[in-house]
């Protein structure tokens, strides 16, 4: 990124900063952060995304590892104040970002995408796949669509059970309940993806995703650019031990409109690189 001008730089971080996709105005609160941080050291499944947890860290090393990315305070007894996010690690990871994908779509590579956080992050992954066809990415779609992947009681009824199922919109692999889109860490649906595409001989070049989506396909050991909001300290630990991945750190609770917005500098800046 040293390259890139000054101007550039900055007009850049001003603009995520006022999207509040990073800055001192996003992420979640303080004491969210750390609850996550100790469930990742739990090793809950709601925080590993379906990564090795967090158990033979302390709870200070696992804040360390995301405070390289949010340069958040790496003290733990500070319990209380916003979360928030470096402006130059949200672009740096934009950067790495769009070295990796500018590569992939010279040789026409394929891409998977996925997200568990559809509430805001669905149209930033629309909008991605759109572009990146238009640079000659192969874009995955529809691997798994219809597979049941969970069940709850009908909560209008409680007379029958309702699916929640894989399902795709604009080509983003999502999880859907037939009447509204489900937030999900689970591993499971991309995992599901995964093991069909694998079958197929057909993996992709990158995943491109969220929570468990970015998780199953880190396990799996392929490139996965992910986003990483201030409560997801597995991914930061992930990057840490060394997986094949390049972190962005961003607020992924902003509404669609908003996050989509990104888009354009993720292709501005592999036009850069290009």
């Amino acid at each position: 990124m040293k390259h890139l001008a000054e101007k550039i730089v900055q007009e850049m971080k001003n603009k995520l900063v006022e999207l509040k996709l990073t800055g001192p105005e996003c992420g979640h609160e303080r004491h969210l952060n750390l609850k996550a941080i100790r469930l990742l050291k739990e090793n809950n499944p709601k925080a590993t995304f379906g990564l090795r947890g967090g158990s033979s860290y302390s709870l200070e090393e696992l804040l360390g590892f995301i405070a390289k990315f949010t340069k958040c305070s790496t003290d733990f007894k500070q319990e209380q104040g916003p979360g928030s996010i470096d402006p130059q690690a949200t672009l740096a990871g934009f950067y790495e970002a769009a070295e990796v994908l500018a590569r992939i779509a010279k040789k026409n590579g394929k891409v998977l995408l996925g997200t568990g956080h559809p509430g805001g992050m669905t149209a930033y992954y629309v909008d991605l796949a759109g572009m990146l066809e238009r640079l000659g990415c192969q874009i995955l779609n529809g691997v798994g669509a219809g597979w049941i992947v969970d069940k709850y009681p009908c909560p209008h009824c409680g007379e029958h059970d309702v699916d929640v199922r894989i399902d795709y919109v604009g080509r983003v692999a999502l999880l859907s309940d037939g009447e509204i889109l489900r937030h999900t860490h689970s591993a499971e649906p991309m995992e599901t993806i995964l093991n069909i595409l694998e079958e197929e001989s057909n993996l992709p070049d990158v995943v491109i995703g969220d929570h468990g989506f970015a998780g199953a396909a880190i396990k799996k050991g392929i490139l996965t650019i992910a986003v990483m909001d201030t409560n997801d300290p597995a991914l930061a630990l992930a990057k840490e031990e060394g997986a094949n991945l390049v972190v962005i750190p961003m607020d992924d609770n902003r509404p669609n409109y908003i996050t989509s917005q990104a888009v354009e500098i993720l292709e501005k800046l592999i036009r850069l690189v290009w």
